[in-house]
């Protein structure tokens, strides 16, 4: 992630150590999970971590109808103990963020606006600087590294925040990723998590 912060960009790749739990799932745990939702030219991928921020989980895929998406997302979340997903709920995700409630899934919606995106990649930002979160390795997880690597993120000499990835790449897992952290950010607790207050 090339951030305003050089430490920002240099620790991510530290908090990639592939965290113990990748694949498997206990039943006692608590996870929680971020969808960056796309159908045809860009990926759709799903983040699961667990309580300690721990990526155990990732899917990406494109190219497959509404319905295919909804239920290959159901099943990983069904194996994540009904993990609680925090969905990109804009534009044509907002219907199949409806239909993932319909199937019983615990989902919120999450609505992207300048001042809602920027919050959330920030948090994201501050908590690869902190530490908080454990990346698998790269050799498995290259895309998600390749585009945190590549996200560019900062902030002008205006105070106006730039966050996109370079001409030809995605930032999909990016998103998924800051979902998934949103919710298990530390001072959730404190402040409401709810993406209404930032609009």
């Amino acid at each position: 992630m090339r951030s305003s912060s050089k430490a920002a960009a240099r620790s991510f790749a530290m908090c990639a150590s592939a965290p113990r739990e990748v694949g498997r799932t206990f039943i006692d745990a608590s996870y929680s999970a971020g969808l960056d939702l796309a159908k045809i030219e860009d990926f759709t991928v799903l983040v699961v971590v667990n309580e300690a921020c721990e990526v155990v989980f990732v899917d990406r895929f494109h190219r497959l109808d509404w319905a295919m998406q909804v239920a290959r997302i159901r099943g990983a979340l069904l194996r994540y103990n009904d993990a609680e997903v925090l969905v990109d709920s804009t534009g044509k995700g907002e219907p199949i963020y409806e239909t993932l409630c319909e199937e019983g899934i615990e989902a919120s919606p999450y609505t992207f606006t300048l001042k809602s995106k920027t919050a959330l990649i920030e948090n994201l930002s501050l908590m690869l600087e902190q530490r908080q979160i454990v990346l698998p390795r790269p050799e498995l997880w290259p895309d998600g590294i390749d585009e945190l690597e590549a996200f560019e993120y900062s902030v002008t000499d205006s105070g106006n925040t730039r966050m996109s990835a370079p001409g030809g790449m995605h930032d999909d897992c990016v998103i998924a990723l800051a979902l998934a952290a949103w919710q298990v950010r530390p001072t959730r607790e404190r402040h409401s998590s709810s993406w209404q207050e930032l609009r």
